[in-house]
């Protein structure tokens, strides 16, 4: 037993021995390695790697761009259907994508570029034959909006912007300007900015003097409405737009839109006249309520 164990003792000295060695070697090369500049060798292969990643990146980025520019994106809309397709690399002014919208009839392509004034690009308007460019259908939209009517694009433009400049004016007995007007001169106002027709003052007179009587199913655009709102004398007027609608200055409010229908009105509703300089004139796109 006493012999084992000093043999036993040596074994593990000399195992101790070996290890420590190669643990000396190992720390004195890495040592040499650091002095002689081997980590910075180690930070330049690194940044070699970046260099060559920067250099190909173009290139990587072409192979992507080639990738995607060989599909041709298409999406059918609900109620719609595309016509034509984008490519994904091409210039804005290249585009020739068109969409055949629900209940219309696309005519012509758009480039994007292009200013609202230079829209080649038409809209077949729902029943009706009237093609509208996108800068006009946009006006259209626009205003059918901002005055609560529904407008198809055979409306007169410069008559709606009119409308659109007088609105809300507050109402004032003989006033005449955006400060407060009565119901006749906002008449005389649109017509000679409109129609560049000049009318009477009063709406007696232009009633009397001024108008050619049309009967209500008759009525078109710019045709002047005449209305007996206390006793038997014709004492207010309006202008007749479409679908029974007209504008008008009312005492309340001011220029505003009502409804012919609305039981206000049509009981004192009196008879509807068209100018006599403008009989000839081509009022609207398209005639009739």
């Amino acid at each position: 037993m006493s012999q084992i164990f000093p043999k036993n003792i040596l074994k593990y000295i000399v195992i101790l021995f070996l290890v420590m060695t190669a643990c000396s070697c190992s720390a004195v090369k890495t040592k040499t390695l650091y002095q002689s500049g081997s980590s910075c060798d180690y930070g330049t292969v690194g940044e070699n790697r970046e260099a060559s990643e920067i250099e190909n990146m173009p290139m990587n980025i072409e192979n992507n761009m080639a990738h995607l520019s060989s599909a041709q994106p298409s999406a059918l809309m609900p109620d719609t259907e595309i016509i034509s397709g984008v490519s994904l690399n091409s210039s804005p002014s290249d585009y020739s994508a068109s969409a055949l919208m629900p209940d219309t009839e696309i005519i012509s392509g758009v480039s994007p570029d292009s200013s609202p004034s230079d829209y080649s690009a038409s809209v077949l308007m729902p029943d009706t034959d009237i093609s509208l460019s996108l800068s006009d259908l946009l006006f259209y939209s626009k205003y059918s909006d901002k005055l609560g009517i529904n407008l198809d694009g055979t409306e007169n433009k410069d008559l709606i912007m009119a409308i659109d400049e007088w609105f809300g004016t507050p109402f004032r007995m003989g006033g005449c300007s955006k400060y407060g007007v009565d119901c006749s001169c906002f008449v005389k106002k649109i017509y000679d900015d409109v129609y560049g027709l000049y009318l009477s003052r009063t709406s007696k007179s232009i009633y009397y003097e001024d108008l050619i009587p049309v009967k209500k199913e008759d009525l078109q655009e710019g045709d002047i409405l005449c209305f007996k709102i206390r006793g038997r004398r014709i004492s207010h007027i309006g202008i007749y737009l479409k679908d029974n609608k007209f504008v008008h200055a009312s005492r309340k409010r001011g220029v505003m839109i009502n409804d012919l229908n609305e039981k206000y009105y049509k009981k004192r509703y009196f008879s509807g006249g068209r100018v006599k300089g403008r009989i000839h004139m081509n009022i609207s796109k398209r005639g009739g309520k």
